[in-house]
């Protein structure tokens, strides 16, 4: 459930994942795996989840079967055995994970559909407006307080609105009403199922369901594989996000990580930084030159497929930059070619996009690293206060890109730097750090991997584009959108049908609500995240001082 917040759910989850991970450390997985749920649900323990110890061993197989790496989609109700599933995780190439988020219809509770129902608020009062309001007559009066007959009532809310002592409630199925997209519904049996036609990855639905019955595959298995095995280095991505969520500070964060078996780790926030350049490029080009309307940033994954499912008319005016995971893994890659590239943070709907990076090849959480550090036993405040990252630090504005408002602070800021290589370079976009359009598909395009035009190939001359003096942050208009439900999605829609209207020409959105420092895979509520982030960029060079954005 929500992000940061104990409950009953949480701690299970996590002994379950420490317990793989640490039978993986130990190169034991596949003979240990099987006796993971009768560990965690032994005989005679007070099953505080489910009525017995059985069903508490039977959802703990199934958890462990996505934390392993296999989604319920595939392997169903019916599923090989825990051993045979361990030995399939240990031997899969990145890029055969499927990232599909899935409801179990064993851990779905069925919850009742929404419906308003009386509480013991009611004080049976003498205006009765609840039963005046009624537009199909079905409250009425019953020993002496309100009573609404199921078989008459629309769930228009109307009772509730008009109640002086909020007595009437509306209960909700969490996971449809979390659901920014409407892509949750029930099925004949009354489990939730998902749509993913509709779905964005957002995660929401996961955070939201008390039971833990929404489960999305991970990669921490593979992961801690790759890192016993030794053969090629590992290297960590660090998003923004995370850095505020541990306890200690990042330099020890980066030594737990060294202690976990990684060989280097970079700052995603070194990547935002060539984000930042190369969407002020953009926005050059499409606002100032071009004379578009707007513009919209794209590093939020779960915001690109909201757009492109549920409000196509603004897809033309999302940036084709990469975002921050992209240009960090491909840096990254370039320096180092035969290594694993992880990226970290907070975001769920990262899976997907990492699936369409070709120089990502696994994507962790929060939560699942912090999992790592304590299936190691390590104490990261006991650890030393030095550097481990062999490369150069993110500036001060990149470190913020995980809070709202941070990534249009970061553009603004760029936006001198960006004039100056658009006027260098005949005004043209160039974005050296992409590989050509023709070699891509259409869903990269749409994901943010590439520029909207191939480079210039060498040699090649283009009629010079107009760059007009004069222009400073000041024609920059942010507009912001977190978290994105479902007036948010309102919102996108009416920007893609007359996008004149729009109140800003820059379009930040961020589906987590604050930023991606609240995402689902986070450890800590936001606001301990922001106020920690806030203290680690004090110490930050500005993006106007850092000489080559465009190394890592």
């Amino acid at each position: 459930m929500f992000v940061g917040l104990k409950n009953g759910y949480t701690p299970f989850y996590r002994e379950l994942m420490i317990e793989a991970i640490k039978a993986t450390y130990k190169g034991q997985l596949e003979e240990s795996i099987e006796d993971i749920p009768k560990q965690c649900c032994p005989d005679g323990k007070e099953t505080s989840l489910q009525p017995s110890n059985e069903k508490d061993r039977k959802l703990a197989a199934i958890r462990l079967l996505t934390i392993l790496g296999h989604d319920l989609h595939s392997k169903g109700g019916e599923h090989d055995s825990l051993r045979k599933l361990a030995h399939e995780a240990l031997n899969r190439h990145p890029k055969e994970y499927v990232s599909l988020v899935a409801v179990s219809k064993e851990a779905c509770h069925r919850c009742d559909g929404i419906k308003y129902q009386v509480t013991d608020g009611c004080e049976g009062c003498v205006a009765r407006p609840c039963i005046f309001n009624c537009p199909t007559q079905a409250i009425s009066r019953v020993d002496g307080k309100a009573f609404i007959d199921k078989s008459k009532c629309i769930n228009c809310g109307t009772c509730a609105k008009v109640c002086p002592y909020n007595a009437i409630q509306k209960k909700t199925i969490p996971c449809i009403d979390a659901c920014p997209v409407d892509a949750i519904s029930k099925d004949a049996d009354g489990a939730s199922v998902i749509d993913f036609d509709k779905c964005i990855y957002c995660g929401k639905c996961m955070l939201s369901c008390p039971f833990g019955a929404i489960l999305m595959p991970s990669q921490v298995i593979s992961v801690t594989h790759k890192l016993t095995e030794g053969k090629r280095p590992v290297i960590a991505m660090l998003a923004p996000a995370v850095m505020g969520m541990y306890d200690g500070t990042v330099k020890q964060l980066g030594q737990a990580l060294k202690q976990l078996g990684f060989s280097d780790v970079v700052e995603v926030a070194a990547g935002a930084d060539v984000t930042s350049l190369m969407e002020a490029e953009e926005w050059i080009e499409h606002i100032v030159i071009q004379k578009d309307p707007l513009m919209t940033t794209s590093c939020c994954p779960a915001f690109y497929h909201a757009v492109h499912k549920h409000a196509p008319k603004l897809s033309k005016f999302v940036s084709h930059s990469g975002s921050p995971m992209h240009y960090t893994a491909e840096i990254v890659r370039r320096n180092h070619p035969d290594c694993y590239t992880v990226f970290i943070g907070p975001c769920v709907a990262k899976r997907a996009e990492g699936l369409r990076r070709p120089n990502v090849d696994y994507v962790l959480t929060a939560e699942e690293l912090l999992c790592m550090i304590q299936a190691k036993g390590i104490e990261m405040k006991k650890l030393p206060d030095e550097d481990a990252s062999t490369s150069r630090l993110g500036s001060r504005e990149g470190v913020y890109y995980c809070v709202k408002e941070g990534v249009a602070q970061a553009v603004l800021a760029s936006v001198p730097r960006s004039l100056e290589r658009l006027k260098q370079n005949d005004g043209r976009h160039i974005d050296h750090l992409v590989t050509h359009i023709s070699q891509l598909d259409s869903a990269k395009l749409e994901e943010g991997t590439m520029t909207s035009e191939p480079p210039t190939p060498d040699g090649a001359t283009h009629e010079k584009a107009a760059v007009p003096d004069g222009i400073t942050t000041a024609a920059v208009k942010p507009v912001f959108i977190s978290p994105l439900d479902k007036k948010g999605v309102k919102m996108l829609q009416a920007y893609g049908e007359k996008p004149e209207k729009a109140p800003g020409n820059l379009i930040e959105c961020m589906v987590c609500d604050g930023g991606c420092i609240n995402g689902p895979g986070g450890i800590v509520r936001a606001q301990m995240g922001k106020a920690k982030i806030e203290m680690i960029k004090k110490n930050r060079t500005e993006y106007k001082d850092i000489e080559d954005v465009e190394t890592i």
